[in-house]
Formats: C-alpha cells, sequence, structure tokens
C-alpha cells in the first residue's frame, strides 16, 4: 500500500513538471513571436505578407497560452486548421537567430512591454 502512494505520487509530480515544462514552452513561444513581431513593426521595407505572417504567429501563440491557462480557445483564436498548416515559432526563432535580433532571454525582456494583448490577440505595441 505504501508503495502504491509512492507511485502515485511520482506520477503526480511527473505530471504536474510535464505541464509546468508546457507552460513554460507555450510563454517562450508566445514571447518569441511578439519579439519577431515588434522587431517587424520596427523595421521600414517589410512586406505586408511578412508582416501578417508573424501577427498571426502572435495570435497563434497567444491564444495557445490562454487555452492552456483558461482551458478554452478563445474566440479571437485563428482557426485549428490553419495553427496546424502553419507551425511558426520553428522558422521564428530561426530567422531571429539569422538577422542577428535578440534570442533567449533578451527576446523575453525585449517582449516584456508586449504581455497585454489588445482585444483582437495582437500585442499591445501602443504602450511605449
Amino acid at each position: 500500500e505504501g508503495e502504491q502512494r509512492e507511485r502515485e505520487a511520482k506520477a503526480a509530480a511527473r505530471a504536474e513538471r510535464r505541464a509546468a515544462n508546457e507552460r513554460r514552452s507555450l510563454e517562450q513561444a508566445k514571447d518569441e513571436a511578439a519579439a519577431t513581431l515588434k522587431r517587424l513593426r520596427g523595421r521600414s521595407g517589410v512586406s505586408t505578407e511578412e508582416r501578417q505572417a508573424a501577427e498571426e504567429a502572435y495570435r497563434r501563440a497567444l491564444a495557445a497560452v490562454v487555452a492552456a491557462e483558461s482551458g478554452e480557445t478563445p474566440e479571437w483564436a485563428p482557426p485549428a486548421e490553419e495553427a496546424a498548416d502553419d507551425p511558426a515559432p520553428p522558422s521564428a526563432g530561426a530567422e531571429q537567430a539569422d538577422d542577428g535580433a535578440a534570442t533567449g532571454a533578451g527576446a523575453a525582456a525585449e517582449a516584456e512591454g508586449e504581455g497585454e494583448a489588445e482585444a483582437d490577440g495582437s500585442p499591445d505595441d501602443h504602450a511605449e
């Protein structure tokens, strides 16, 4: 009986660590998408398509964070089919590294001002 409780406790601890890692991963993806969007908004000569793709990636990442926290997908979230068809976070991270933009903790710090979202899911860039 004691061994059973110990196994259950270990399984619960593993599940909690997995959930914490998932939340951390979702937050990191959102922060990276916000940093990319902020960088593109501050740069001239960025195509409309590139900017729209960055905005869409941010909305998907933010919707994933909101869904993980609340258990419900926000109504402004992109449809699930689009999210599955276009995995943006890996290419967004590679793009950041390629053009010398901040990565890792620097990107998260740069995205600090992006923490609040507007009603449409876009980052609030009016706070600057």
